[in-house]
């Protein structure tokens, strides 16, 4: 019996795959797939997943952790993992285009900015009334749009901290 899959996401230079699937249907519920080769190469737990982003700039592969409340950042150059608990409820992630920012969605409807080099929340702004599904910058780093459990997509200049339009 296959388990369902709920996220996957490719490494910027595509060599690698993550995938996740939803803990109740697997375990280990993350794996990261060396394409070429087509085999897992690193295996996670994590509560509560569907969402995984990569960075961009650095091999960092971002998986939020909505039942216990963080968000593990694994390093594959490392090989090691580590948590950021400063944002409560996780449950959508995606990396800048360029920069070592987070934006995360939450199960309260709130997001939050992650500057991972500075390792602070830089801004955060309410964009649903529940769940946030989704996150994604656009393609020059400057917006965030967030999809919710609310029906509503929202676009965020997160720098500014405006909601500009949204989506119902």
């Amino acid at each position: 019996d296959q388990a369902s899959l709920s996220a996957i996401a490719w490494s910027p230079d595509g060599s690698y795959l993550a995938s996740s699937s939803p803990r109740w249907k697997v375990s280990p519920n993350v794996a990261v797939w060396d394409v070429r080769r087509s085999k897992v190469i690193q295996e996670f737990e994590v509560n509560g997943l569907d969402s995984v982003s990569w960075s961009a700039r650095d091999q960092l592969l971002a998986m939020p952790d909505g039942y216990i409340g963080r968000i593990v950042l694994f390093d594959l150059a490392k090989e090691s993992a580590r948590t950021c608990t400063d944002i409560p409820n996780p449950i959508s992630v995606a990396w800048h285009p360029s920069q070592s920012l987070l934006v995360v969605g939450t199960k309260t409807g709130k997001c939050f900015l992650w500057n991972d080099d500075l390792r602070i929340v830089t801004a955060s702004w309410d964009a649903h009334r529940e769940f946030v599904t989704s996150m994604q910058w656009n393609p020059t780093g400057t917006l965030v749009a967030s999809a919710g459990k609310d029906g509503i997509i929202n676009v965020h200049d997160p720098f500014a901290n405006v909601r500009l339009r949204n989506f119902k």
